[in-house]
Formats: C-alpha cells, sequence, structure tokens
C-alpha cells in the first residue's frame, strides 16, 4: 500500500517540475496561449529574404521571385513546438485527414510537370504553411485571444494605411517588407477628373488585400466581445477599419464588407442575439465611411462607376487575364499547369504576343488552371469537409463565408500571396469552430 500512495508522486508531469526545469509541455502550453495569438497578430508582416529576383524585360516580377517570408518560418517553428497537439485529434481530424492528404500530394506531384518546379515548390511549401496555421490556430484553446490579437493587428494595419493616405507617399522598409510608393509613380492609385490619390497599403503588397483585411476585422469586430474591456475595444475598432477600408478603395472588399456586415445584422435580428453592441459599431462605422465618402466623393465615383481610363483599363486587364487563363487550361484540362505556375506556363506558351504577368482574378480559375480539374474537385470536396456537421451555423461562420465569396471570387490573392494564405487560413480556422461561437 505504501507503494501505491508513493507512485503518484513520481510522476515527471509538467505541474511536479522545478522553476528552473526545462519542460517541453510547458513551452507548448505557452505557445498555444499566447505564441499562436502572436503570430496571427504577424500575418501581415511582409520581411523576407529574396534568394531570386525573377525579370521579364529588365523588370521584377513577383510571381517569378523565390523567396521565404519571417512568418513562414515562425508558423514552422510553433508546428514544431506543439506538434504533439495540433496531431492529437483523431476523432476531429477523421473527416478531412484522407482529402487532405490527397490534395497535398497531388499538389506536389504538379512540380513534376510544371514549367518552373522551384517556383512550383516554393508555391506549394507555402500551401503547406498555410496549413499548419489553420491546425495552429485550430488547436488553440482561446478562441477569443486569438481573434483579439487579429483585431489588433488589423487596427495597426489601418493606422498604418491611414497615414500612408493622408502623406501620399509610402517609404521602403525592409524590416516591414514594404516597397516605396507614391502617387506620381507606377503604383497602386485612384484617378478622377480632380487629381489621382494612391491607394494604402499598409505593410501588404497591394491595396486589394490590404481592404481584404480591412473587410474581414471589420466583420470581425461585429461580433460578441466577452467582458467589458473587449467590447471597448471592439467597439472602438469598427470605425477604424471603417476608414483603412474606405482608403484601399478596393471594390471588393467595400464588397465583400458589404455583405458581410448585412450578414451579421440579419443573423442577429432573426436569432434574436443581443442588437445594441452590433448596431454601435455599425453606425460608427457607417457615420466613418460616411463622411470618407463625402470628403472624397469624386474618387469613389471613379471607383463605383469605372467609368475612368485607369478603371476601363483595370477592368480589360482582368478579362484579358480570363481569357489567357483558359488558354492554358485547355492544354492541360485534368492535371493543369502546376502549382503556382500561371505565369510561366503563360511565358513559355508565347503566342505571339506579351502576356499579362497577373493570374485571373478569381481565386477558383487559379485553381482549375494550376491544378487541373482533379486538384480543383479535391480543393472544392476537402473545403466542403470543413463545414461544421450542424443544422445551423452559427452567426459568426455564416459572416464569414459572406465576407469570403465577393473576396474568392473577385482576386486571386488569398490563394496565391503568403498574405492571403494566411488570412484565408485563419478564418477557416474560425469557421470551423462556429460551433464554438460565442
Amino acid at each position: 500500500m505504501i507503494v501505491c500512495v508513493a507512485m503518484p508522486s513520481l510522476s515527471t508531469s509538467p505541474e511536479t517540475t522545478t522553476p528552473g526545469q526545462f519542460s517541453a509541455a510547458r513551452v507548448s502550453r505557452w505557445t498555444l496561449a499566447w505564441g499562436i495569438p502572436a503570430l496571427v497578430f504577424l500575418i501581415p508582416w511582409g520581411a523576407r529574404f529574396i534568394f531570386f529576383t525573377g525579370r521579364v524585360d529588365g523588370q521584377p516580377v513577383e510571381a517569378l521571385t523565390l523567396s521565404l517570408f519571417a512568418v513562414e518560418v515562425l508558423v514552422f517553428v510553433a508546428a514544431i513546438v506543439v506538434v504533439s497537439r495540433i496531431v492529437s485529434r483523431p476523432r476531429e481530424r477523421q473527416r478531412w485527414t484522407f482529402l487532405f492528404l490527397a490534395f497535398m500530394a497531388w499538389m506536389f506531384l504538379s512540380i513534376f510537370w510544371s514549367p518552373s518546379p522551384m517556383l512550383a515548390l516554393q508555391a506549394a511549401v507555402r500551401v503547406l504553411t498555410a496549413a499548419l496555421l489553420f491546425l495552429l490556430v485550430h488547436s488553440c484553446p482561446n478562441r477569443e485571444r486569438v481573434m483579439n490579437a487579429f483585431l489588433l493587428s488589423v487596427l495597426c494595419q489601418a493606422l498604418l494605411g491611414l497615414f500612408q493616405f493622408f502623406l501620399q507617399h509610402v517609404d521602403a522598409s525592409t524590416l516591414l517588407g514594404v516597397a516605396a510608393q507614391s502617387a506620381l509613380g507606377p503604383s497602386a492609385v485612384v484617378e478622377s477628373v480632380v487629381g489621382r490619390l494612391l491607394r494604402a497599403y499598409g505593410t501588404l503588397p497591394h491595396p486589394n488585400i490590404f481592404g481584404g483585411f480591412m473587410a474581414v476585422g471589420l466583420v470581425m469586430s461585429l461580433f460578441p466581445a466577452r467582458g467589458r474591456v473587449a467590447h471597448l475595444f471592439r467597439t472602438g475598432v469598427a470605425p477604424l477599419l471603417a476608414a483603412g477600408l474606405f482608403v484601399s478603395f478596393s471594390r471588393s472588399a467595400w464588397l465583400a464588407a458589404t455583405v458581410g456586415v448585412v450578414a451579421v445584422v440579419v443573423s442577429v435580428a432573426l436569432r434574436q442575439m443581443p442588437w445594441r453592441p452590433v448596431f454601435l459599431r455599425v453606425s460608427a462605422a457607417c457615420v466613418v465611411a460616411g463622411l470618407f465618402a463625402v470628403l472624397y466623393l469624386p474618387f469613389v465615383n471613379a471607383r463605383v462607376t469605372a467609368t475612368g481610363r485607369l478603371e476601363t483599363r483595370s477592368i480589360n486587364e482582368r478579362l484579358l487575364a480570363l481569357e489567357q487563363s483558359r488558354d492554358v487550361l485547355l492544354d492541360r484540362p485534368l492535371i493543369g499547369v502546376g502549382i503556382g505556375q500561371t505565369i510561366p506556363a503563360l511565358l513559355a506558351k508565347g503566342g505571339g504576343y506579351p502576356p499579362l504577368l497577373e493570374p485571373p482574378h478569381a481565386a477558383p480559375a487559379v485553381l482549375l488552371v494550376e491544378l487541373g480539374l482533379v486538384g480543383f474537385l479535391l480543393a472544392l470536396f476537402l473545403l466542403l469537409r470543413f463545414v461544421p456537421r450542424r443544422s445551423v451555423l452559427s452567426s459568426e461562420a455564416v459572416a464569414l463565408a459572406a465576407v469570403y465569396l465577393p473576396l474568392v471570387l473577385l482576386d486571386h490573392y488569398l490563394v496565391t500571396t503568403i498574405p492571403g494564405l494566411f488570412l484565408a487560413a485563419f478564418s477557416l480556422s474560425l469557421f470551423c469552430r462556429g460551433e464554438n461561437a460565442s
């Protein structure tokens, strides 16, 4: 009997370790509790090491560049630290493990028939990194802390974007991963009869991506908050994100935010949820957006009506990108041209005219071109498996699905860039946890 009583005290559980003793379990728990929220905060961080800069006619092309982002390294480090936690949920994994492995295998197999295997390998590794981020966020025990970390991150982006917009200049920064931009240079601008305005970038590579972050953040700021401090924080964040969304001048982001906000309001009304916090935040966001719209009305008209020179050019380029992707797809409709290979395939195809060095502005079209019908169907079935098994989705899950629909159909960055992939992985993880909504 004495031995039986003494045995538990000989256990090497984390609770009995001395303060100075290293404990892998303790580090794992700390990473889950605080490291993952910190990682979510750093999603928009653009610092990277560039191994090779691809050029066409002497001009650098992002789609042909080999680089490693700092946030990619952090995701792999965090995954190694908490690997035991993210693989210890067999009941949850059974729903999507086979499809996930099949999709990843097909994606890596596409490297062998890609025009540029190194670029394809880079794209495949980035998708794998996004999948690891999904698992990390999904394993984090504190959903509220992760969401607040993201809101704090997009708040910093909004403040930086507003500063850039009012200054009408973006200084280059290697530490932040930001390139220099100016309203007078070849940057993303909005043009009207009264002049040109530089659109906000934040630390992201394009205003459309910046606008996507603002749209997702604005919708998330409407979600129920736990505690008075969190409520005040989200109430203060909402109008600032609305201002950041406006200065992005991204039409797809404007539409996504509108659809997402409407989804939240409708869910609150139908499910008889507390409406005053949502009403306060939506009202504040609308007032700020309306004020900016009045102050910059000529530029709003230029973006909405799409009748200006730059707007017409943008629409024509989007149509051309779709036509080019169709021509490439017809060459390999089943297997595609390889992950991340839209631009290399266009250059290899030739055709007697200089191709537009940009993927089609629709994520499904990019997947179809690069992974073929086989890869597209695997991705679609995998996405459907992530939908929570319940008759009624939470209002948060419905809002996330609503805000992402325009972004997926009207742009490509959610599947072609590191910030877009990580934004999609983070939000998909919250969507899958819709059954645990506040």
